[in-house]
């Protein structure tokens, strides 16, 4: 095992990277960093990785403006960047990207006071065609107006992220309202709804993370939201767009809502949510099933085991936005609707059993023209 240390200006990182071979270290010095950007093309092995870390000694800081390159962009394999801070930084564009690699991971980083510089600006991004990558026990604390971790799903796209083990804080209020995700799987439904990246964020802390109404936000299919905690929350775990994901085992306390679902074939089950304005909520949809939809109606999902208490307004709300409009964004994105959306297909055949709603100032489930759905042998309770 070769040891690299106090490195502290980017010839000396890109000719102890050189030099990395599976199992190395390479440590940059304490201190703040300016002027940096770093392409990470080699790789480690099962294992053995190349591990970049910050300095034992002093926190290691990367600061400054990022309108264009990342800190580090992160396209080898078996990869390893822990133990550093980013922090006072006005992001354009990521500040650390995972890229195409696989069987890496950003750890015990924290990102704290970093600010966007225009609407839908992400921080960290895992991007391109690879696959098992981590973001694990790092702290995202006061990031405003943009989104903290983005999976990017277009025609290629990675594949088994793990997001586990992080603690979310303090986000403010987006300025822009829209755009503000602090964990954003997937960004066009209406294209890329059916992809299947299969992603999991699990164990994660969200403490008063209100950027926006989409704390986590879904828009593609076939992942796992489970064991996490929300406190205080202006937002909620939000299937946007995608089909057949779990969301299972989250502790809700306080906030606006639990759970908001659109799409086909979700299973919510086994979550605890406690004094919000709505605990799970069902919209109409502008569009059926797998087809191309910016709001695909609710169907064939199984909501079971939850227990809901004290919601303000009520546990189970079932067909949200009956008959509202819209005008579509990007029309030329998205020819195939059409140029007014229409919220006229209610929730159908979902399965609403075994749930345990305590209400008292709230109603316990509250259905608008949404009959066709099977609502059975649920527990309703006043306190």
């Amino acid at each position: 095992m070769q040891i690299s240390s106090n490195i502290s200006d980017k010839e000396a990182f890109n000719a102890a990277l050189a030099k990395a071979s599976p199992g190395d270290t390479i440590f940059l010095s304490s201190g703040t960093f300016k002027d940096w950007e770093a392409t990470i093309n080699v790789s480690g092995a099962e294992n053995n990785p190349i591990v970049i870390s910050g300095s034992k000694k002093a926190p290691t800081v990367f600061s400054d403006s990022i309108t264009g390159n990342p800190f580090f962009r992160i396209k080898g394999q078996y990869i390893e960047l822990t133990n550093i801070e980013f922090s006072n930084t006005n992001f354009r564009y990521p500040i650390v990207v995972l890229d195409s690699c696989s069987h890496s991971s950003i750890s015990n980083c924290i990102f704290k006071n970093n600010t966007a510089m225009k609407q839908f600006n992400h921080m960290v991004s895992v991007s391109g065609n690879g696959s098992n990558n981590h973001i694990v026990h790092c702290t995202f604390d006061n990031i405003a107006d943009g989104q903290l971790v983005s999976v990017r799903v277009r025609e290629e796209y990675p594949t088994k992220t793990l997001v586990a083990h992080n603690t979310f804080m303090n986000i403010p209020p987006n300025k822009y309202g829209n755009g503000a995700e602090s964990v954003q799987v997937g960004q066009d439904a209406v294209n890329y709804g059916t992809a299947k990246p299969e992603v999991t964020v699990e164990n994660n802390t969200f403490i008063r993370c209100n950027g926006e109404a989409e704390i986590i936000s879904n828009k593609c299919s076939g992942n796992i939201y489970r064991n996490n905690h929300f406190g205080n929350c202006k937002g909620a775990i939000v299937m946007r767009g995608g089909h057949e994901c779990e969301i299972s085992g989250n502790t809700f306390q306080g906030g606006i809502m639990g759970v908001r679902l659109s799409g086909t074939s979700h299973h919510v089950y086994n979550n605890e949510i406690n004094n919000t304005e709505v605990g799970i909520l069902l919209l109409y949809g502008t569009g059926v099933e797998y087809e191309p939809a910016f709001y695909t109606a609710v169907s064939n999902c199984v909501i079971e085991k939850n227990i809901i208490f004290e919601p303000k307004k009520c546990g189970i709300l079932i067909g949200d936005k009956k008959d509202a409009t819209r005008l579509l964004n990007n029309v030329g994105k998205h020819a195939m609707l059409d140029s007014v959306l229409r919220h006229i297909y209610p929730p159908v055949n979902n399965k609403f059993l075994s749930n345990t709603i305590t209400a008292d100032k709230g109603k316990h489930i509250i259905i608008d023209d949404a009959p066709d759905n099977l609502i059975d042998n649920n527990i309703l309770r006043e306190p």
